[in-house]
């Protein structure tokens, strides 16, 4: 049932950002203040190096994101365990850790605790020689982050941008299942 969840919450997510993408003149709404987009470069680590043994790995995606014809694994794992039922046992927050391996090195995206929230990713392609996204959404009770990290060629090592961040919000309502 939390699977069914989690999948409505994201299609819920995709469908505000597709129709927020809309020109101007058709929706009428007011474009969102400029973000300050900071970028950060994440540069490798040897792979074993992050600690995930212990973690539990929710969801594994393997495509080419820095065009060099090997697909690189993106991978996302959490600290909360399954039970003998194999259903998640969530705590009010848990680390959560997303990084992409490629061979002996992997490049870490994001580390860190949740407090009331979850993670999710989504890979897009434009079809075109352009480096693929990965985009991360970071509902939590209280707030919303969306970042995206593409890697850099010639600084070897992905690059962070942060899309949007909500700040000092107090949610009145969200249509995000369990938000």
């Amino acid at each position: 049932m939390k699977r069914k969840s989690y999948i409505c919450m994201i299609l819920v997510l995709l469908l505000g950002v597709l129709t927020s993408c809309q020109p101007e003149e058709q929706n009428n709404v007011q474009p969102p203040p400029e973000v300050e987009t900071d970028t950060v470069l994440i540069e490798a680590v040897a792979s074993d190096s992050i600690e995930t043994g212990r973690m539990t790995k929710l969801r594994e995606f393997s495509v080419d994101l820095d065009l060099d014809n090997i697909e690189e694994s993106i991978e996302l794992y959490t600290a909360a365990q399954r039970n003998e039922n194999g259903e998640m046992m969530w705590d009010d927050g848990q680390n959560w850790v997303l990084t992409v391996c490629d061979g002996d090195k992997s490049y870490p995206l994001l580390s860190q605790y949740v407090q009331l929230g979850v993670v999710h990713f989504m890979v897009s392609n434009s079809g075109t020689e352009q480096m693929p996204d990965i985009t991360v959404l970071l509902p939590t009770d209280s707030s919303f982050r969306m970042m995206s990290y593409a890697f850099d060629k010639e600084k070897g090592g992905y690059i962070e941008k942060l899309i949007y961040e909500s700040k000092d919000d107090n949610w009145l309502y969200s249509s995000i299942p369990g938000y």
